[in-house]
């Protein structure tokens, strides 16, 4: 594998690639024969990059068919159709073995990826588009900005090799072409599904199944929403059921008991592949997959492999499994089938309310949501009886995981005790607790906010005990619509990054940051938000635990958690 990064100017262009099994940088300033030669020399090895599929592989590939670097880039800033650049500047398309690790990432910068990961957030001083050569040391520190955002995104690579394994094994279990390596999640998807694009005109009709059995006049009022008419995707609807209002739209159910605390047995009752078993029991798969047996095969083969404990296998499958539902409503995506989407989500939730209208009179509802329900009990077995009866009529399964203490601020954020003693959370107050994921914003409010409730230390002992100083960074952004970013600092307004590493400080001559844009001939300068009051810019990092003031943090965790008790 090879790693690279362009950057373009007006009278220059230079590319850094390293290659990964030696750690070797290969840096090509303005040749574009040399450049030539290393692809083809290497054409058979895949090249990683961050938004390369709408940026760095349309300038190679542009350079190769002659057509001046900066020509493309401008092209790409005013083009709403990256591929249009293609065929308005005659751009020939290389065969290239192209990885994108922006894709499937919910369009996080590859700036703010570096902060997550803690390290340094560098940002090229030298402007695009200043009208000349470059001199030798703005040359070089080019240079050096690219081999910092190409080890940046070495170190992404390593954060997401699953989800790069997952898509090398799909290609190589179904036979694609290796190129396909750069398809998005959902491309790839209706590539594995052998998906032809059609055109249907039947999106507002739902079809409700057989097995859908709501009595309880109150449980019926949701049929309004969705039966016997076109749907209003404008419409939503609030029922009380089994106990919780519920909000009822196209996008799912959701409810909870808000600022809700328990100590005592609960239930969390889930389906199982919930959406994708739908997709089989009542075909409800995308209409433009060419045989829907081959998603119950992937869905069968996936079963086998988790039983087989083959991790890699069960892992590429789930990756098709998990994203063919999403496709269906993506517009441009081969798998396009809306009346497909509307009958999974909408059945999903009255499935749900059949089953709540059941169980009603023998449980405390605690939560609902797109999947299942989490409940006390108080009469276990005819609970079981009736989810027993409700699997065999709608042909799901249940799963039911037992747990023992909750603290629930609302419907995204809670913190749940299972019968193990293992800690789960979900939300943004609480979510990044077990640091799994790629974000890491301000982490130690999560740890101290948990540690609170479940450990019982109080916030003061969590922060004056965290040795790691990047566990209260916080990772800012200025949207494109601003132009520039700037600190106060000691009676100073000093310019800043677009993405910057920000922590409380101690200095009172310190102020917050904000943006700033033209509007007409006026400048308009709006506050970062959630920032603290005093604040100071470490995207170096050089800062430890001693330079910050902790006390800001330790407020901020107590907001936390009086918002859990309200």
């Amino acid at each position: 594998m090879i790693v690279y990064d362009f950057e373009i100017f007006v009278e220059d262009w230079l590319v850094v690639f390293k290659e990964l099994s030696t750690k070797q940088y290969k840096i090509i300033v303005n040749d574009q024969e040399e450049l030539i030669k290393y692809v083809g020399n290497n054409v058979k090895s895949f090249f990683v990059g961050y938004n390369n599929k709408q940026f760095d592989d349309i300038i190679l590939a542009g350079i190769f068919s002659g057509v001046d670097p900066y020509l493309t880039m401008t092209c790409l800033m005013t083009s709403e159709n990256k591929y249009s650049v293609y065929k308005t500047l005659g751009i020939e398309q290389l065969p290239l073995l192209s990885i994108d690790l922006m894709q499937d990432i919910l369009g996080m910068s590859l700036k703010q990826a570096e902060g997550y990961m803690n390290l340094s957030v560098e940002e090229c001083s030298i402007p695009f588009n200043i009208p000349r050569k470059l001199t030798k040391s703005e040359l070089d520190e080019v240079i050096k900005y690219c081999i910092h955002d190409v080890d940046s995104t070495e170190a992404l690579l390593e954060k997401r090799k699953d989800y790069v394994s997952s898509k090398m094994t799909l290609i190589k279990m179904f036979n694609l072409n290796p190129r396909d390596i750069s398809k998005t999640n959902s491309n790839l998807c209706a590539s594995v599904l052998n998906a032809n694009r059609k055109e249907h005109d039947d999106e507002l009709i739902y079809d409700i199944p057989s097995t859908v059995q709501i009595n309880n006049p109150v449980y019926r009022k949701v049929l309004d929403l969705y039966v016997g008419h076109e749907l209003d995707y404008t419409k939503s609807m609030t029922l009380n059921l089994c106990g919780l209002e519920h909000k009822l739209a196209y996008g799912g159910i959701h409810s909870a008991k808000e600022n809700f605390i328990y100590e005592g047995e609960m239930w969390d009752a889930d389906v199982t592949s919930y959406y994708p078993s739908m997709m089989i029991k009542y075909f409800f798969q995308s209409r433009n997959i060419l045989s829907p047996d081959l998603f119950k095969d992937i869905y069968d083969k996936r079963v086998m492999a988790k039983k087989n404990k083959q991790k890699g296998i069960a892992n590429a499958l789930k990756l098709i499994i998990n994203t063919a539902y999403g496709a269906t409503k993506s517009k441009y995506n081969a798998l396009f089938d809306p009346k497909m989407a509307n009958q999974i989500c909408i059945t999903g939730q009255l499935l749900l309310i059949d089953l709540l209208e059941k169980l009603e009179p023998y449980i405390t509802l605690v939560q609902s949501n797109t999947d299942g329900i989490l409940f006390i009990p108080h009469n276990k077995e005819r609970i079981l009886e009736i989810i027993k009866e409700w699997e065999d009529r709608t042909g799901m399964n249940m799963e039911i995981e037992k747990f023992k203490k909750i603290w629930q601020k609302d419907v995204n954020n809670y913190i749940i005790i299972d019968e193990n003693d293992n800690i789960k959370v979900k939300g943004g107050y609480v979510g990044q607790y077990g640091g799994e994921g790629l974000r890491n914003n301000v982490r130690i409010l999560d740890i101290a906010t948990v540690d609170y409730f479940v450990k019982g230390i109080r916030p003061e002992e969590t922060i004056k005990n965290a040795t790691d100083v990047h566990l209260f960074q916080y990772i800012t952004k200025t949207g494109k619509t601003y132009d520039t970013t700037f600190w106060q600092h000691d009676g100073k307004e000093i310019e800043v990054n677009n993405v910057n590493r920000v922590y409380s400080s101690k200095n009172e001559t310190d102020g917050n940051l904000y943006k700033t844009k033209y509007v007409g001939e006026l400048i308009r300068k709006d506050s970062i938000a959630n920032l603290p009051k005093h604040c100071i810019v470490d995207n170096g990092n050089k800062l430890n635990i001693d330079d910050i003031d902790t006390s800001w943090y330790v407020e901020q965790a107590y907001k936390r958690i009086n918002d859990f008790l309200e």
